[in-house]
């Protein structure tokens, strides 16, 4: 088997639900599609739920998720 089928079932495999929290500034706006379940409360405490491999890459997708949501409100 190749290693890019073998890394694609390796995914599969061990995929799980993490929910992220982090508190973002009071000009963080959600718009445009969402890639993941995303929830921004009054407090400005935003939940993500997605799945990863594992914690660390949940933390990263959703850093670059809000890096990204920063970068689309700067325009």
């Amino acid at each position: 088997m190749s290693k890019g089928v073998e890394d694609v079932i390796f995914r599969m495999k061990n995929l799980r639900e993490y929910k992220v929290v982090r508190n973002v500034s009071d000009n963080f706006v959600l718009n445009g599609k969402m890639p993941y379940d995303v929830k921004l409360d009054k407090n400005n405490v935003l939940t993500v739920t997605l799945m990863a491999v594992d914690r660390e890459e949940a933390e990263r997708r959703v850093s670059e998720f809000i890096s990204g949501m920063n970068d689309d409100q700067m325009d």
